[in-house]
């Protein structure tokens, strides 16, 4: 079973990798009122590149899509997930989000919001998972 998260049943197969992760990405969707989706490490993992993993979920669920970029070089993630957010916006879709799940986050955050903004992605939201703690990480 491929380890990914996509609220679309139709479109993937659905493994939710721990049980906070499952509150709190239907939380996100509660709040946006919308159907979203992201996938895990795994999924990109898949695919030779990581633009193909992009361009296959965009494929399967082009409404919505936020796209875990920090599988191997999270800015560079960023990048794969701009071009693939330019063929969504071709295809009358917008790139919803991305995720970042490891590293230095607040300083990945910041910097994946310049190329994003710089791209013309100003509405596309930046995501954090993972073991965030309020009392590591400043609100």
């Amino acid at each position: 079973m491929v380890d990914c998260f996509a609220r679309d049943l139709d479109a993937l197969l659905v493994a939710v990798p721990t049980d906070l992760y499952r509150p709190s990405l239907a939380l996100l969707t509660d709040l946006y009122q919308v159907t979203m989706g992201t996938h895990a490490h795994s999924w990109v993992m898949l695919f030779d590149t990581e633009r193909e993993a992009f361009e296959t979920y965009a494929r399967a669920l082009p409404q919505n899509c936020v796209f875990l970029v920090d599988t191997y070089d999270s800015l560079n993630g960023v990048r794969n997930a701009l071009e693939v957010g330019a063929w969504l916006r071709e295809n009358g879709h917008e790139l919803f989000g991305i995720r970042l799940d490891s590293g230095d986050i607040a300083y990945l955050s910041i910097e994946a919001r310049k190329l994003l903004d710089a791209a013309g992605f100003q509405k596309t939201h930046v995501f954090a998972t993972n073991d965030l703690d309020e009392h590591v990480m400043p609100v």
